[in-house]
């Protein structure tokens, strides 16, 4: 008997990263230097068929939700037409590809997709030296990613994208993660809408409710998020 594709709850999508070692809990030094007491490495919750469709379908359906369903106001919905889902090279690749099927499979929109390139491509075609993709002057793109933590890549492709192209009438509409940490990536928020399917406080809360997490887990993550978080206590 076929399996229909379901989605994921968030609680269903949280246990997966836990069991899958995608979300570890220790002590952790991040990229800026910060000691972090947990670490997020969606990279190990895709390395199966099973893995990589899951976390791709709970993307495409968060941005139908958000962005496609009839039911949105005009001002908020994008015409599948214009639609351009782009992921930045490396990990952002089979996250595009996994979400635009799942887009076609779950909710029949073809949405068109791409990626860059971290390296020119130097023979062949030159129309995709830095990016691949069909993007059309005018379309509305929504990058994806798998964490937002600083967000400075993301201000990077958009600038490597209007560069590439010399389009001048690219809507950069969202960047769509997986998890947000909520620590951070002003500059990236105060220049393209960020949104995520999960985010940090709220899944720890979560894990405290489940028992995912020891009571020492937690109080080492309330310390740090009441330093780093862009939530502040009452």
């Amino acid at each position: 008997m076929e399996k229909k594709m379901s989605f994921l709850r968030n609680e269903e999508l949280i246990k997966v990263l836990i069991d899958q070692q995608a979300l570890l809990f220790g002590e952790f030094t991040l990229k800026s230097g910060i000691k972090s007491p947990y670490y997020i490495n969606i990279a190990k919750a895709i390395k199966t068929a099973e893995g990589l469709g899951n976390i791709t379908l709970s993307l495409a359906g968060y941005i139908f939700a958000n962005f496609l369903a009839a039911d949105l106001p005009a001002e908020r919905k994008i015409i599948p037409d214009k639609l351009f889902i782009f992921g930045p090279a490396y990990k952002g690749i089979p996250l595009v590809a996994g979400t635009a099927f799942a887009l076609f499979e779950k909710f029949k929109v073809n949405a068109r997709w791409g990626f860059n390139r971290k390296e020119a491509k130097l023979h062949g075609d030159k129309d995709d030296t830095y990016m691949m993709g069909d993007l059309h002057d005018g379309d509305s793109i929504i990058i994806l990613d798998d964490v937002i933590t600083t967000g400075s890549t993301k201000i990077e492709v958009k600038e490597q994208i209007l560069q590439a192209t010399g389009f001048k009438n690219l809507k950069f509409v969202a960047v769509v993660a997986v998890l947000d940490r909520f620590e951070g990536a002003i500059d990236v928020r105060q220049e393209i809408d960020v949104y995520a399917v999960l985010r940090m406080d709220q899944v720890m809360k979560t894990c405290k409710s489940r028992k995912w997490v020891t009571d020492e887990q937690y109080q080492k993550f309330e310390e740090y998020f009441s330093k780093h978080g862009l939530v502040q206590k009452e």
